[in-house]
């Protein structure tokens, strides 16, 4: 799915430049409040899904100011990982990453095991 994704903007803008142009300069145009708003949504959503923040940063930088988009990516990070340690236990985080990542749980278990980071 990724590669479909990456070749078809490799196409579109190797290929169709004109049409990538002229859509970029279209939605630049429109409502910074309107993207802003996208891009922090989106910036706080991302963290749920264990997507990077960096994956975004792209995007925002197309439609945003330097600031704006430095604020609203903090906000969004912010968001996110406040969510994430707030609902860790509900989205049963420590199942996932214990049978995913086996192998580094016992590394991690016992740097907590000192600091109360387990409950």
């Amino acid at each position: 799915m990724w590669l479909l994704a990456i070749a078809s903007g490799i196409y579109f803008y190797v290929a169709r430049a004109d049409i990538v142009r002229d859509e970029i300069l279209i939605l630049s145009a429109s409502s910074t409040a309107i993207a802003g708003t996208v891009y922090f949504v989106m910036g706080c959503i991302r963290g749920l899904t264990l997507i990077p923040v960096t994956y975004l940063i792209p995007f925002g930088l197309l439609f945003l100011s330097p600031a704006v988009h430095f604020l609203l990516t903090i906000g969004g990070i912010l968001v996110s990982s406040a969510g994430l340690y707030y609902f860790s236990e509900r989205l049963q985080l420590a199942e996932y990453f214990e049978t995913r990542h086996a192998i580094m749980s016992p590394a991690y278990a016992g740097s907590c095991a000192d600091r109360s980071c387990q409950s």
